[in-house]
Order: structure tokens, then sequence, then C-alpha cells
């Protein structure tokens, strides 16, 4: 109760679209591409920090790395040219 309930206040979707978005990504993290049973915790709602659109469901890992570098593109392009 407690999850779903956080899934409505925090990203306004339900349980079932949370299932829904994990069943179309086959169960993968939309940026790694592991499987959700490989974690002890589920997937996390990926989300624009501005807008609060849904995008996608991350993996634990892909959603710390997307936070470390606090959604800013000036740091991805150094990262991926470095």
């Amino acid at each position: 109760a407690h999850r779903k309930s956080n899934l409505k206040r925090l990203y306004g979707i339900t349980l079932e679209e949370y299932d829904e978005l994990l069943l179309q990504q086959n169960g993968l993290c939309a940026i790694c591409g592991r499987f959700w049973t490989q974690f002890k915790k589920p997937f996390v709602v990926d989300h624009d920090h501005n807008t609060g659109a849904v995008r996608s469901l991350l993996c634990p890992a892909c959603n710390t790395a997307i936070g470390l570098f606090q959604d800013d593109p000036v740091l991805w392009r150094r990262l991926l040219y470095t």
C-alpha cells in the first residue's frame, strides 16, 4: 500500500501503470538492459524533474548515475567524450 501511494503521489502513476511500463520494457532497465530480477530493489521511475513527465524505469544503479550527473547535459557530454 505504501509503494502504491508513493507512485501516485510522486509520479502520478498507479501500480498497474508501473507494471505496464515494466512489461513494455520487457522487464529491462531502460539504460543498461539488465533484467529487474537481478536487483534486490524495484526499478525506479525515471522522470523529468522540470515537467514531472515519466520517461522510463531504471535499475537502482543507473538511477544513481543519472542523479550524480544531475540531469546536466554538459556533464553527460564530458563523460561521453573523455
